[in-house]
């Protein structure tokens, strides 16, 4: 089973073996990423389009457009509900079975659709809280979530979210903020309760963090650089072209900062030191009184005795 989400992994019952190299299943899921998000895009364009003559519904088939993106190549299940028992390792909560998911996908469309005054932000929350309790994919459940949260996010705001870096991204970031929330709305809802403050707020934070993108590109722009666009907005090749702009930039700092390592100051005061003691040890050295006399006079006067030519330093 192919998945980013390594600390916390659903595995279905019939979960197959990706075939391929570690690196050829990460090249895969990239550029899945991209095709997801640039059809993200597109359907939050027409979510905002079509407001006007009626509101934005969720419908499974968003969902599942959304999957297929997200796992072709890694899952030949990819886009279809799973028809399985599924677990998520590294989570105290159990999906429901598999003869229930169509049911829980549709009522969650329901509550999103119905809207009732809530607010965008936890119309979003509620997405991608319960699309991770039903966990209705084989894989890929974690990448549809957010997607699909980001979807209702904009379709209720009633415009595309400006800024490159967005909130699927900033979530993907620093995912343990995201996997706790999960936890704590799942322990509401055994509850009996519907809490989603704390995945409100981390969407509210990520929110911010999207719109201030938009300072970052304005200054980029000013200065005649280009954003570092993440996936969905411009083509692949402008994407990859900045992916390894990044990369060179990394390296460069690397190694402009390779000083500042702990093994190599040692290494440094540790070659001073080996090196004051070679010279005091060969203070009066033919050599080194010679290199003394030309330091210290604007260089070596004619009555001063030639350098011997079989002088050694160290011995």
């Amino acid at each position: 089973m192919a998945n980013s989400d390594s600390d916390r992994h659903s595995e279905a019952a019939d979960d197959p073996v990706v075939a391929g190299t570690p690196q050829q299943i990460a090249a895969t899921e990239a550029e899945n990423a991209l095709r997801q998000f640039d059809r993200l895009e597109r359907l939050v364009s027409e979510a905002v389009e079509d407001s006007s003559e009626q509101p934005f519904r969720l419908r499974p088939s968003h969902l599942t457009e959304l999957n297929r993106l997200a796992i072709t190549g890694l899952h030949p299940r990819a886009g279809a509900f799973r028809t399985v028992p599924i677990t998520i390792q590294g989570s105290g909560h159990t999906p429901p079975p598999h003869e229930e998911v169509l049911f829980h996908v549709e009522e969650m469309c329901d509550y999103v659709n119905d809207r009732g005054g809530k607010s965008s932000v936890h119309l979003g929350a509620y997405v991608m809280w319960r699309l991770n309790w039903i966990h209705p994919f084989y894989d890929g459940n974690g990448r549809t979530t957010r997607a699909a949260s980001y979807l209702v996010m904009c379709a209720g705001l009633g415009y595309p979210l400006p800024g490159t870096t967005t909130i699927p991204e900033i979530i993907s970031r620093n995912k343990q903020p995201y996997y706790d929330a999960l936890e704590q709305a799942d322990v509401a809802w055994r509850d009996g309760r519907i809490d989603l403050s704390e995945m409100e707020g981390i969407l509210e934070e990520a929110l911010a963090s999207q719109l201030a993108s938009v300072i970052d590109d304005a200054q980029r722009s000013k200065h005649g650089r280009k954003s570092p666009r993440q996936p969905g907005g411009i083509v692949a090749n402008d994407r990859l072209a900045s992916a390894a702009s990044s990369t060179r930039r990394t390296s460069s700092a690397g190694a402009l900062s390779e000083w500042k390592r702990p093994a190599t100051v040692l290494a440094i005061i540790f070659a001073l030191i080996a090196a004051l003691w070679t010279l005091h040890i060969n203070w009066d050295h033919p050599r080194v009184k010679y290199a003394r006399e030309f330091i210290s006079s604007s260089g070596p006067s004619s009555d001063k005795a030639p350098l011997p030519e079989d002088a050694e330093v160290g011995e």
